[in-house]
């Protein structure tokens, strides 16, 4: 996805609707950390574990599934710590369905 098409998608994660917003308007969450922090409020208890896992794979590039107390505390929470906006955008679109991949 474009930077564009994931911030249009996580504004309406986030309550937007297209035909009452204009696109200047939409806050630039691939590049902004603080506009991410807002629309993470939105992770629901039972999202937390698919986020953290969506973020592992995105930042690490590895699938990982953390269903059971989470093993990656000594080696992993560190990069996740110092995730860009961006990755963060792509692992929340992930964790709530809303992730479209690339057309070749």
């Amino acid at each position: 996805m474009t930077n564009e098409q994931i911030n249009i998608a996580i504004a309406e994660a986030c309550g937007w609707e297209k035909e009452f917003y204009d696109y200047a308007d939409i806050a630039d969450y691939c590049n902004d950390l603080n506009a991410m922090h807002e629309a993470e409020k939105l992770v629901k208890e039972e999202q937390i574990v698919p986020y953290i896992s969506a973020l592992h794979e995105v930042v690490l590039g590895c699938p990982n599934s953390y269903d059971e107390e989470p093993s990656f505390w000594h080696n992993d929470v560190f990069d996740l710590c110092y995730t860009t906006a961006r990755q963060r955008a792509e692992a929340f679109l992930r964790t709530m369905g809303k992730w479209e991949e690339a057309s070749k």
